[in-house]
């Protein structure tokens, strides 16, 4: 049976790292040219709260960097926690397990807005789309970097095995 072996200290780095880098990606996602079109088309919907909601645009831009640093550091305690049972070996493996919280998180989100408020349908694809990208690329990115730098070690149990 396979065990594997964490190096703690190392994932607390590492996973700094890649957050801070992936929040450069969430902004490539969101202020291209494309999405910034699409998003301006609806700045007056009735459902898109102002910025004054929370506070004005610092407080927004804190309140959003804080959730998602929490969000993303809660996905490599999943990455981590179920290393053992997600398919496929290095970036597969990150695919695999960004396209699934992709999924997990991004579809329920998109059908509740769909089903319980008005928001632009347009909106909702859109999110819909770049946090399925945006978690790929970070599924990816968790695990090639965690391989590179020794992160997870996979060791056989050899009393383990014997016994069963």
């Amino acid at each position: 049976m396979k065990q594997i072996i964490v190096n703690y200290k190392k994932a607390v780095l590492w996973s700094t790292l890649v957050i801070i880098f992936q929040m450069f990606v969430f902004y490539l996602l969101w202020a291209n040219p494309i999405v910034k079109e699409i998003s301006a088309q609806f700045i007056h919907h009735p459902s898109i709260k102002p910025y004054e909601f929370v506070g004005g645009l610092d407080n927004w831009v804190m309140l959003r960097t804080i959730f998602h640093i929490v969000f993303l550091s809660s996905f490599i305690y999943l990455y981590l926690f179920f290393y053992k049972i997600m398919p496929g070996k290095g970036w597969k493996k990150g695919l695999y397990f960004g396209l699934l919280i992709g999924a997990l998180t991004h579809i329920p989100e998109a059908f509740n807005q769909w089903t319980l408020i008005i928001y632009p349908s347009q909106l909702i694809l859109l999110q819909l789309t770049n946090g399925a990208i945006a978690l790929a690329i970070y599924g990816i990115l968790v695990a090639v970097v965690f391989q590179k730098m020794n992160i997870i070690e996979e060791t056989r149990n050899a009393i383990k095995d014997k016994v069963m």
